[in-house]
């Protein structure tokens, strides 16, 4: 079940700025889901300790057919448990991506790879794309990293397509924020695979 984020409204959680991913899992607590709400001149951010997605304003021309198109666009970043990878043998993975219903204005994606003790973080690289409905990145590295225990940090940017706007607050469903990770030994279930879910929703500017 999703959890509304920010309660009071978006106008009065409008308090800061966003923090980065080193200070979003030292800051506080691996088991604390609570979600952040923050503003930043033009952009609307929301954030957990799993990561933060930056709504941009729209630009571009509104097309003369806006009334043709969704009612409504949705958007959700998702950041994947880490895992050993079934993909690239001797490493362990993870993932994560930026899904919308619609192909968005542009849509960005950054990841960390974060292990706790010894704590180390890295970088995946920064994806970014223009008229898609997804992007997506990860980060590897070797199985000698591990055994250990790991989380995703991820940095998502949605601008929407012209006409539409950012509608209500966030919403959030955490599954759990740290696995443990060995090379070989049992996958995580997938049905549960995915560590964080920020979901938001764009309706069309002619329906406000």
């Amino acid at each position: 079940m999703y959890r509304v984020l920010c309660r009071a409204g978006l106008g009065a959680c409008l308090v800061g700025m966003s923090v980065s991913p080193a200070h979003a899992v030292t800051d506080r607590a691996m088991d604390d889901d609570s979600v952040r709400l923050l503003g930043s001149v033009g952009a609307t951010v929301f954030e957990t300790d799993g990561g933060s997605l930056t709504i941009l304003p729209s630009t571009g021309s509104v097309p003369v057919d806006l009334q043709n198109m969704d009612a409504s666009i949705s958007c959700a970043l998702n950041v994947q448990h880490v895992h050993g990878s079934t993909h690239v043998a001797g490493t362990i993975n993870g993932v994560a991506r930026v899904d919308c219903t619609a192909p968005a204005g542009a849509l960005q994606i950054s990841y960390s790879l974060i292990r706790l003790a010894p704590y180390a973080q890295w970088g995946g690289p920064t994806k970014t794309n223009t008229g898609w409905s997804f992007v997506q990145t990860n980060r590897a590295v070797p199985c000698g990293e591990g055994p250990a225990q790991f989380r995703g940090w991820a940095q998502g940017i949605i601008a929407p397509p012209p006409g539409y706007t950012l509608t209500g607050p966030a919403l959030n469903n955490a599954y759990g924020s740290i696995t443990s990770v060995a090379c070989g030994a049992p996958l995580v279930d997938m049905s549960t695979a995915w560590d964080q879910l920020l979901a938001v929703t764009f309706v069309r500017n002619d329906l406000l």
